[in-house]
């Protein structure tokens, strides 16, 4: 349980740096285990963990290259940077992404980036 906790935290450290990443907005747990009946075999500790992640449209990078016959460079060059800059953000923090895949990026637009985009 221990490495969600410390993922979630990971999460919240590098939304907060960059607009390219979905934020976790709140983390719910249910009751806590009681360890005479539970697998978790840990008392006082949730046995399940909600993550309210933000809202983000698009799907994932796999699918939108699945959709297109093929990408023009301008349009390749933008996701490719918002990826590097994600990454280097990471890097900066001194986290290193270690399973970085097309059907990992969601490529929409978060909403706290569309609320920046507006002002």
């Amino acid at each position: 349980m221990q490495d969600v906790w410390n993922e979630i935290h990971i999460n919240q450290l590098v939304s907060s740096k960059s607009t390219h990443t979905v934020a976790i907005q709140e983390v719910f747990s249910d009751n806590k285990c009681d360890s005479s009946n539970s697998p978790c075999h840990i008392p006082n500790m949730p046995q399940h963990l909600y993550l309210v992640m933000e809202e983000c449209q698009g799907g994932t990078l796999l699918d939108k290259i699945k959709e297109k016959v093929c990408y023009e460079e301008k349009e390749a060059r933008k996701v490719c940077r918002i990826l590097l800059e994600a990454v280097a953000t990471m890097h900066e923090l001194g986290i290193a992404h270690c399973n970085l895949k097309p059907k990992k990026p969601h490529v929409g637009i978060p909403r706290r980036q569309c609320h920046h985009q507006s002002h």
